[in-house]
């Protein structure tokens, strides 16, 4: 069976519920799938990793810049996936550039990535369907 690690870090909830979201697409048979915080890995055994942070400051979070910058070796060889949440609609060309930072601190290029919409003061943009679809077509890269 190939396993699946989604790492997220969040503050308001949004990037956790997106990874749940990715996590169903995931999994189907042969595929199992654990979604942690960053603050609860504390080893990197699993086949394939998806990175996932929300955008404050026009930043991704430090825990997960840092989370991705000391296990740039253990990421090399394996199957990555990395994804960020913000406010879209918002920011028009700035999400591309906020995904950018995030793949700067992994040091390669994912093998998968894609930014979904969050959450801000009442205002959705969440998409379960496009995070299942992403889900499903990072388990067809294994």
């Amino acid at each position: 069976m190939k396993r699946v690690l989604i790492v997220y870090d969040t503050k308001h909830g949004s990037t956790k519920k997106v990874s749940e979201w990715v996590k169903q697409g995931v999994e189907a048979k042969g595929v199992g799938c654990v979604v942690k915080h960053v603050s609860e890995v504390t080893h990197l055994g699993y086949d394939a990793v998806i990175i996932g942070s929300p955008i404050y400051y026009e930043k991704p979070t430090k825990l997960v810049t840092g989370f991705l910058s000391r296990n740039q070796e253990s990421l090399k060889n394996r199957v990555v996936g990395v994804f960020v949440v913000c406010m879209t609609d918002f920011f028009e060309h700035l999400p591309q550039f906020f995904l950018k930072r995030l793949i700067n601190s992994l040091g390669k290029e994912p093998d998968a990535k894609t930014v979904f919409g969050g959450e801000l003061e009442g205002i959705s943009r969440l998409n379960e369907k496009a995070c299942n679809d992403f889900g499903k077509k990072f388990r067809e890269l294994l």
